[in-house]
């Protein structure tokens, strides 16, 4: 994994604020949450979770930020084995992160005019 793939504790918690309309605190841990359970890896199997904390992760799949996936593996006895996994979506959770960013970016250029002190409207 490179540099440029690691999401940073802030980032996430600005997607996150974005895409579930919540408070920067409950954002911010939550986003700590999540990183702490994937690390830097970008897969994590289920059986790590609580079954709240599997609640937790099916809304956040619901949002995008999260993907399940499974895969079956044969057992040297015949059986069938299914391992049920969890994927973080780095490179959709950049996308959300651009456009958070270009949305800023626009808001704050169109309040460029309401930062004027009232005597800059004043005609003389």
């Amino acid at each position: 994994m490179q540099m440029s793939d690691i999401i940073k504790v802030d980032d996430l918690t600005m997607v996150l604020k974005s895409r579930m309309e919540i408070e920067s605190e409950e954002a911010r841990a939550l986003a700590e949450f999540v990183l702490d359970i994937f690390g830097l890896e970008d897969r994590i199997i289920d059986n790590l979770l609580y079954p709240s904390d599997r609640q937790l992760f099916y809304f956040l799949e619901g949002k995008g930020i999260l993907s399940t996936g499974r895969e079956t593996i044969s057992l040297y006895d015949g059986r069938d084995w299914r391992i049920h996994y969890w994927v973080f979506n780095r490179d959709l959770v950049r996308h959300f992160l651009t456009e958070e960013e270009k949305r800023t970016k626009e808001k704050k250029e169109e309040d460029v005019y309401s930062e004027l002190p009232p005597e800059a409207w004043v005609r003389q």
